[in-house]
């Protein structure tokens, strides 16, 4: 048997005053003589005999309950074999910080009660033990062991964050760690246990015992915005830009009238209510104006209680005001294909010479077309593919003379296969794709009369390792004009020359003008219009004109300032943002004095669901394998779990020894007459 708090156990030292007290309280009698004492003698003997019985009967009673009472509060245990294989204990605790902790269970949040039971855990260890304590933030000063006092201020620092994570990729950081470490291996996973994060494994562990605590609230409503997109990837001045929005109600009750509003550049306008059933989503539009160029802020809104985090949705988008598209040809450029591009509203063509090229240029046009092209060098391939990767498309018009190992070796290194020959063949255009953004939405509807493009050659290739998505296509099911992604734009490939004598495609306006216009719109789709908070999020940016210790800084509208994870790598700069925000909001990229980017970060909608599993699903689920600690009040759990970590305890016993005798003490004194 051991001792919680052997200290108490010197109060035994007490037991000395009632036994001198005892000893004390006896006195010598007085010898009193009377005449006849024959009688009064046997009296007196007996009386004397039973009265010294009777205060040893109490005297042993009185130290019985003393001694059961200073045992009581020594707290007596035995400790199981278990317990004591091992000196010392490597724990590791999960506490979920996440907001849908912030829900209440008798009027206190839940993220408060998990911190107590943290505090419980760790203070029934002794302090020889060490502990991980880790949350949904999976910062760096988390991942290590530590002792006990360290663990408990861990914990108190504990606060909400807009990071999820898997309850298994928690699972798997704390085992990884604690089993570096010889000892006992306790795990325990303090959570809310949502069913959006639930994904422990359900396999046996005979190195790890672990220990799963759920806290539940009572069931909240609440309707998020899911989500947001445009229909189209770019956006322009003066056409309709159609922003659709997701909103669920996650709630089992159903929402009525929940009004919807959108903040567009510091300017309110309200979209009118909706209504959902319970667990209904829905798919709304809302109409974006844009009547200036450059970095647009927008965000949605919808009226909701009491869960608000995901009430606002943040988003950001640039609109060019101009067009810039560049003509590469071997001299002169074609006369109807610039005709056809200076026809395009807001746009600025340029070109050069195959001979004359400026390479540091390409970052700065939307749209490269090669024209007439019978060689590419390697110099020029390299830099195609890697304005491909920054936000520039390009289209290719071969020549009706070009070298087929030039040619193929540029498509390999995009990914578009090898050219194969070039047939002289008199063909028309059978089908167009009108999935595909390059036509999509351009014709109300596509009749047998329209006259597609024909040719008297064409270059057959086969297809290459990336997808690849026929726009135009002939009867035989070779390509007009191809699409292949790289990176994230796209390389657009046309199999014949644009040249009046081989294709009649640039004296097409009615496919060509909207072609060219839409190739040039679809742009950077890396450009994301809103982000994720907690999620690997990296942008890449242009280095040209800017010095590698030039420092990017990212700010909010709240005047936060912070310096994100950078590196230059050649022409590029990465900017590593999955570290830097922690709050919902429009920031901005600065560089020195001069905005370079915008963007919108968002918490995790995972949060937003807030159905649980119930006590009883998760010992279905995971009791085989996790030892599921049933719900109880605060108190509660702080009395069973102290019991259950130091063994089997007996003060309750000794407590009621001590009022046993106690009784019997008052027994003596009362009905034992001498």
């Amino acid at each position: 048997m051991q001792f919680l708090f052997p200290w108490f156990l010197a109060a035994l030292g007490t037991l000395a005053i009632p036994i001198i007290i005892h000893l004390f309280y006896f006195k010598r009698y007085k010898k009193v003589y009377f005449s006849s004492v024959r009688f009064l003698k046997e009296v007196k003997d007996e009386t004397s005999a039973r009265s010294k019985l009777k205060n040893l009967l109490v005297l042993i009673a009185r130290l019985a309950s003393l001694a059961l009472l200073v045992m009581a509060f020594a707290q007596p245990f035995i400790r199981t074999s278990a317990q004591e294989k091992y000196a010392q204990n490597q724990v590791g605790i999960f506490v979920d910080n996440s907001y849908s902790m912030n829900a209440l269970s008798q009027d206190i949040p839940l993220i408060s009660q998990a911190k107590q039971r943290a505090r419980t855990i760790i203070e029934s260890y002794s302090n020889q033990d060490r502990f991980m304590v880790l949350t949904h933030d999976f910062d760096g000063r988390y991942m290590r062991m530590v002792h006990q006092e360290e663990a408990i201020t861990l914990i108190d620092e504990i606060q909400p964050t807009a990071t999820v994570h898997t309850l298994n990729e928690a699972y798997q950081r704390i085992r990884s760690t604690i089993l570096k470490f010889e000892g006992n291996h306790p795990m325990y996973l303090i959570s809310d246990f949502q069913r959006s994060i639930m994904d422990l494994p359900n396999l046996p562990d005979t190195l790890v015992k672990s220990f799963l605590i759920p806290l539940q609230s009572v069931q909240e409503r609440n309707v998020a915005i899911d989500s947001a997109w445009f229909e189209s990837p770019a956006q322009w001045i003066g056409q309709p830009n159609l922003l659709k929005f997701k909103i669920r109600n996650y709630g089992d009750q159903a929402i009525q009238e929940a009004r919807i509003s959108v903040i567009q550049n510091n300017q309110s306008k309200p979209l009118g209510t909706i209504n959902l059933a319970a667990g209904e989503s829905k798919i709304d539009t809302a109409q974006i104006i844009i009547d200036r160029a450059g970095w647009q802020d927008v965000q949605l809104e919808i009226t909701d209680f009491p869960v608000q985090f995901d009430d606002k949705l943040f988003l950001t988008f640039n609109v060019n005001a101009r067009l810039n598209v560049l003509v590469i040809s071997p001299s002169v450029a074609n006369d109807h294909l610039l005709t056809a591009l200076q026809s395009l509203p807001s746009t600025i063509v340029a070109h050069q010479s195959l001979k004359n090229v400026n390479y540091t240029s390409f970052a700065q046009y939307q749209l490269i077309i090669l024209d007439d092209i019978n060689d590419i060098s390697s110099g020029l391939a390299n830099e195609l593919i890697t304005v491909l990767g920054q936000g520039t498309n390009v289209l290719l018009f071969p020549g009706p003379t070009a070298d087929i190992k030039s040619l193929s070796d540029f498509a390999n290194q995009a990914g578009a296969g090898s050219y194969v020959k070039f047939e002289k063949k008199n063909i028309t255009v059978s089908s167009i794709n009108t999935h595909e953004f390059t036509f999509k939405d351009v014709y109300s509807k596509v009749s047998s009369n329209m006259r597609l493009p024909s040719t008297q050659g064409r270059y057959i290739r086969n297809k290459g390792s990336k997808g690849e998505e026929n726009i135009l296509t002939f009867p035989d099911e070779v390509p007009f004009l191809s699409k292949i992604k790289v990176d994230n734009n796209a390389l657009y490939i046309c199999s014949s020359p644009l040249q009046s004598e081989w294709s009649d495609l640039s004296r097409n306006p009615e496919i060509f003008i909207p072609m060219i216009f839409r190739m040039a719109l679809n742009k950077n789709k890396s450009d994301k219009i809103m982000r994720t908070i907690g999620q690997d999020e990296v942008i890449e940016l242009n280095q040209y004109g800017r010095s590698s210790e030039d420092i990017i800084h990212l700010k909010s509208k709240s005047g936060d300032d912070l310096i994100p994870q950078q590196r230059t790598l050649g022409t590029r700069t990465v900017v590593d943002l999955s570290q830097s925000i922690k709050a919902a909001g429009n920031y901005t990229l600065n560089l020195k004095d001069s905005i370079i980017g915008k963007v919108a970060f968002n918490f995790n909608r995972k949060e937003s669901d807030l159905s649980t599993l119930a006590e009883d699903q998760i010992k279905t689920i995971y009791g085989s394998n996790f030892e599921v600690i049933e719900q109880r009040d605060t108190a509660a759990f702080d009395a069973w779990f102290k019991n259950k970590q130091n063994g089997q305890s007996y003060w309750k016993w000794f407590i009621g020894g001590t009022l046993l005798f106690l009784l019997i003490e008052s027994l003596l004194l009362r009905f034992w007459k001498i």
